[in-house]
């Protein structure tokens, strides 16, 4: 009785630092997934501001490719 109650404790002693760590891994992926969205949005818009000022001097998409070749 002794030894299967030493067990029980491991096994819950374990669910619930694997529910602990499960909560702490998934409230990263969501602030990562957050910092992510802001990233890309930063770089879409730099992206068309650069688009912006190519299109300033122009300048059409062929002419750019020809370019850039």
């Amino acid at each position: 009785m002794d030894q299967a109650f030493k067990a029980y404790s491991k096994v819950r002693k374990n669910l619930i630092t694997n529910s602990v760590f499960k909560k702490a891994m998934t409230q990263i992926g969501e602030s990562d997934m957050r910092h992510n969205k802001l990233d890309y949005l930063l770089l879409a818009k730099q992206v068309d501001a650069l688009c912006e000022q190519v299109g300033d001097y122009g300048m059409t998409p062929e002419q750019e490719a020809q370019e850039a070749q």
